[in-house]
Formats: C-alpha cells, structure tokens, sequence
C-alpha cells in the first residue's frame, strides 16, 4: 500500500486483471490531510469550500437507490 499507480484494463475491456505500473514519486507532488471532520448540508458544505477548498462526499447507496430508474429520488433514513 501506499503506492501510488496508474491502471490500465485488461483485454476486450475487461478491468481485470489489468496492468498497473508504480508512478515515480518524483513525477506528482504529494499532498497530506491536517484535518478532517463531517460537514452536514448543502450550505455547510458550501461554508466548507469557501474556508478551506475542496472536499470529499460520498452517499449511503441503498438496494433502492440501486433500482432507481428516473425522476426525483428521495428515501429517508436514519443518521449513521
């Protein structure tokens, strides 16, 4: 781990079992987090980028949100 590589896929697309090679640590300057926290809606989030640049969301993908098919999607749950 902790290696820093670029993949390329397999044949006939197939993404494995690919090739990656290691990316000299010369080539690309490292970067290291100071600190992390939670930031909970869109206008925190917005107050976030505005104090201290880009940040990192993920969502809690659901087996519904899964077989979602159009429209607007919405489904409530608990905070985790």
């Amino acid at each position: 781990l902790n290696i820093c590589e670029n993949c390329s896929p397999g044949s006939k697309g197939q993404l494995w079992p690919g090739t990656c090679t290691a990316v000299k640590d010369d080539v690309y300057t490292k970067y290291w987090v100071d600190e992390y926290g939670r930031v909970n809606g869109s206008t925190a989030m917005k107050q976030e980028i505005m104090a201290r640049g880009p940040i990192s969301c993920c969502i809690q993908a659901t087996s519904e949100f899964d077989a979602y098919t159009g429209g607007i999607y919405s489904q409530s749950l608990p905070n985790i």
